[in-house]
């Protein structure tokens, strides 16, 4: 890294970012998050007060209590892990292979407004279940 024709070092940029972060407690470095850019533009605050609008609109129209007002949740999971172990592998190989599997498990969540929430629905894409698959599942998912 050039720094006004300087060169700094890999230590000399760590000991900056530490002081940085000493002076700076209350920020901290994150990941940044991908979201699509459609989500990102579609959220904002008019967009926001009009769905309450609306809400109000067919609580006030039907009569709703938190007991009927309800929200389904699905969520993808995917069955591989992001990063793969390593092994060891002998130094002329060139590749060393894994089988991964193409399925996304769904998981469905319902809660209620006043609270109270089902299990989690687990939906596996097979016409026969495996009783492996329910392994480390949450109790009477």
């Amino acid at each position: 890294m050039a720094f006004l024709g300087f060169q700094l070092f890999s230590w000399q940029v760590d000991i900056a970012r530490l002081g940085y972060q000493n002076r700076h407690s209350k920020l901290s470095l994150r990941k940044l998050e991908a979201i699509p850019a459609s989500r990102a533009m579609g959220f904002n605050k008019a967009v926001a007060n009009r769905f309450f609008d609306l809400m109000e609109k067919v609580v006030e129209r039907y009569g709703l209590t938190v007991e009927k007002i309800s929200h389904v949740d699905k969520t993808g999971i995917t069955v591989n892990p992001k990063t793969q172990s390593r092994v060891s592998s002998l130094k002329r190989r060139r590749q060393v292979e894994v089988l991964t599997s193409a399925d996304r498990r769904q998981t469905y969540i319902c809660y209620w407004a006043s609270r109270a929430y089902m299990l989690p629905m687990l939906v596996f894409p097979r016409k026969r279940l495996q009783q492996e698959l329910q392994l480390g599942k949450s109790p009477g998912a």
